[in-house]
């Protein structure tokens, strides 16, 4: 039988998604606590990876096993993962979904405040912007519309055969005191890094210190970065994961604030 998960964590605790040798990640935490729970090797194939310290709101991840169990699988598992993973539903689903390689696209939102909170430091950016610049920021954002070439907002391009990724959607959101601000990004992929270096970018203008100008040349793949501005992990989160046969709404109730 194969069982999607549908999951959200609190990566600052975590080294990311994926398995690593040395450094702590969701998916050896879920492996290892439901290898103990079945007895028996678990794989848990995540719908994709999240770097260090990146939070998700929503995530998928599927497991194949043939053993039946009589037991509240999601209240046992929630109680032994502790306070960062949150196990939200089970899903039975057919044996050829893959949650990989079968989700159609995937929605990043990024979280700043922009002021002092002990609150949000852990779930959220901290940057001091100034206000004329807010609306750069946001005019700068819908250009990723126009292109599709992200070479020079990823972290190794050499990694892939091609850095082509299909935006489709961007929205950014301001409270009315302009003090927390929200940057939503849909592709149908994202490349290493690409959003954190994305938004660092748009943080850059926001303190004066890039004009759309120059952001839009890195699009155009006119000259690349004079530096390698990747914005702070802690206000990145993956916050939609859509597939064709699996329709859920966002976990906004998980977000560190609502605007």
């Amino acid at each position: 039988m194969r069982y999607f998960f549908h999951i959200a964590y609190n990566g600052g605790n975590f080294h990311g998604w994926q398995r690593q040798t040395n450094s702590p990640s969701v998916q050896q935490w879920l492996e290892d606590n439901l290898s103990k729970i079945f007895n028996q090797k678990i794989v848990c194939l995540g719908c994709g990876r999240t770097d260090a310290g990146v939070h998700a709101s929503q995530y998928f991840f599927h497991i194949d096993i043939k053993q039946h169990w009589d037991f509240d699988i999601i209240y046992k598992l929630n109680k032994m993962l502790g306070k960062d993973v949150y196990i939200i539903e089970l899903i039975k689903i057919d044996e050829s979904y893959h949650a990989q390689f079968d989700a159609k696209q995937r929605s990043y939102s990024y979280f700043i405040h922009r002021k002092k909170d002990p609150f949000l430091h852990d779930v959220s950016a901290e940057y001091e912007l100034q206000d004329a610049m807010i609306p750069k920021m946001e005019e700068a954002l819908q250009l990723l519309l126009k292109y599709q070439d992200y070479k020079y907002f990823c972290k190794q391009p050499e990694l892939y055969d091609n850095t082509l990724c299909n935006i489709n959607a961007v929205t950014f959101r301001k409270s009315a005191d302009l003090d927390k601000i929200r940057i939503d990004i849909t592709s149908n992929r994202f490349l290493r890094r690409m959003v954190r270096l994305i938004v660092g970018n748009l943080v850059e203008m926001g303190k004066g210190k890039l004009s759309i100008e120059t952001f839009e040349s890195y699009l155009n793949l006119e000259s690349p970065p004079e530096y390698f501005h990747a914005a702070y992990p802690q206000g990145l989160y993956l916050s939609k994961v859509k597939y064709d046969f699996l329709e859920r709404e966002e976990n906004k109730s998980l977000y560190p604030f609502k605007i």
